[in-house]
């Protein structure tokens, strides 16, 4: 079975899921991930001291104090696994890794006659999101969607099916020469789905 969702992020990674905001903590976040300087392969308390020392300068110990404030709120709480907020809040380059490795699947969904799916969902049941697999998309795998399971539409074409199945499923698929998967995409996404068995 893959890895479970992460409850608790390092600062770095709490770092770069502030910088996307549009406040005074997110312009401090992103301006840490900016500097080149920032130690990257040290300890956390190491890190702590630069970016304390930084800020000093700057005169913006205040954000900082509130950043580290939050940070260590959620580092001492036990994170809710369906809070997509924290979990999954990679920076864009790296969400297709980020997600592989802490997105465990446990279930399938898939959309399409046989021999000819063209969506999968891998589902984790513990905290009923999905991630979506576009067989065809034109998309690159570091824009896939997260959702919630309740918001899969249900049709007759939708089956509800075990990892190995959907497997089954997708390496028997029938393409013609005008229609083919996204490679890498998906040879990526059979990879994914095999490592959750």
């Amino acid at each position: 079975m893959g890895s479970q969702l992460p409850n608790i992020m390092t600062l770095i990674e709490y770092l770069k899921s502030q910088a996307s905001k549009n406040t005074q903590i997110g312009d401090l976040a992103k301006d840490a991930i900016n500097d080149r300087e920032l130690p990257h392969k040290v300890s956390e308390d190491e890190i702590i001291s630069y970016l304390e020392y930084k800020t000093s300068i700057r005169g913006t110990t205040g954000v900082f104090k509130e950043l580290m404030r939050d940070y260590k709120n959620q580092k001492e709480s036990i994170a809710d696994p369906t809070n997509l907020e924290i979990n999954f809040k990679p920076m864009k380059s790296e969400q297709w890794s980020y997600l592989k490795e802490h997105f465990a699947s446990d279930k399938a969904i898939t959309v399409g006659k046989p021999g000819q799916i063209y969506r999968v969902f891998g589902i984790n049941t513990k905290c009923s999101q999905a991630l979506r697999f576009d067989i065809y998309t034109t998309r690159d795998l570091d824009e896939l969607s997260i959702l919630p399971v309740s918001r899969i539409y249900k049709g007759e074409l939708t089956k509800e099916v075990s990892l190995k199945e959907a497997i089954e499923a997708l390496e028997s698929l029938i393409f013609d020469h005008n229609r083919q998967p996204r490679e890498p995409n998906f040879s990526e996404m059979m990879e994914y789905l095999r490592s959750q068995i």
